[in-house]
């Protein structure tokens, strides 16, 4: 299913989405206190029979990316055949030329559970500085015999603060809008970057996109917690992934 809203549309409904968001974000975390939670965006209207999963995923993107919302977007929108819903977000070329042919700012693919509830989330594209973060991994690559302070130095040199003793400041606004799609109240700042894979931690093998780690925990409606880990990259503190460790 492919949606395609450009120009004033696409302004109208980011707004409206985003506005949604902000503004559900005290109800959720008051219900986060109280037990069950629902951080969700309502549906726009005149949208009957679309798959919620949709908007959600337009909402969190949105969400995310707060300073979109005031550009020429051409946002498109549609489902694999997992469900999960494809999310991409372009500057509207009917503003400047429709000759041009340029790569979407963010794509990004959002995955729910059956109750419309985030589970995953992989965002690319140069918004989230894709080129630097290539980079970063050409390096990894080429330096075999690297570790972690090697490669802090390589960013350091890139005019990346050091992901030692640090911590990485997410946009107020970012925040606010993630925590409130995802139901809880995030905290400040992530608590740790992480360089290499969990799984091979003892060997030392870098993750293909190393990145600042905040953790997050959410009680859903049937009484259990599911707890979220939020990745944003090093160069901008963009929002990359989103993962859950399932419920507890």
């Amino acid at each position: 299913m492919t949606i395609t809203r450009s120009g004033r549309d696409a302004r109208a409904i980011a707004r409206t989405l985003a506005l949604a968001v902000v503004l559900l974000s005290a109800p959720a975390i008051a219900l986060a206190q109280g037990g069950e939670v629902d951080g969700r965006a309502p549906m726009p209207e005149g949208t009957e029979g679309t798959p919620e999963a949709v908007w959600q995923a337009q909402a969190f993107v949105l969400a995310a990316y707060p300073d979109l919302i005031d550009r020429p977007l051409a946002i498109t929108l549609r489902q694999d055949a997992d469900g999960a819903v494809l999310v991409s977000v372009a500057e509207d070329l009917a503003a400047t030329s429709a000759e041009m042919q340029v790569p979407p700012l963010v794509t990004a693919r959002v995955a729910f559970d059956a109750d419309v509830r985030l589970t995953r989330y992989d965002a690319y594209g140069p918004l989230l500085h894709e080129a630097e973060n290539l980079a970063l991994q050409d390096q990894l690559i080429a330096n075999p015999r690297w570790v972690d302070s090697d490669a802090d130095v390589w960013l350091m040199r890139q005019g990346v603060r050091s992901t030692f003793g640090t911590a990485l400041e997410v946009a107020p606004e970012a925040r606010t809008a993630v925590g409130a799609q995802l139901g809880t109240e995030l905290v400040a700042a992530p608590t740790a970057f992480r360089w290499y894979q969990e799984s091979n931690a003892a060997a030392r093998v870098f993750r293909s996109r190393p990145a600042w780690i905040a953790e997050t925990s959410v009680r859903v409606s049937d009484g259990t917690t599911r707890v979220y880990e939020l990745e944003y990259e090093p160069f901008g503190g963009r929002l990359i992934a989103v993962t859950t460790r399932g419920a507890q």
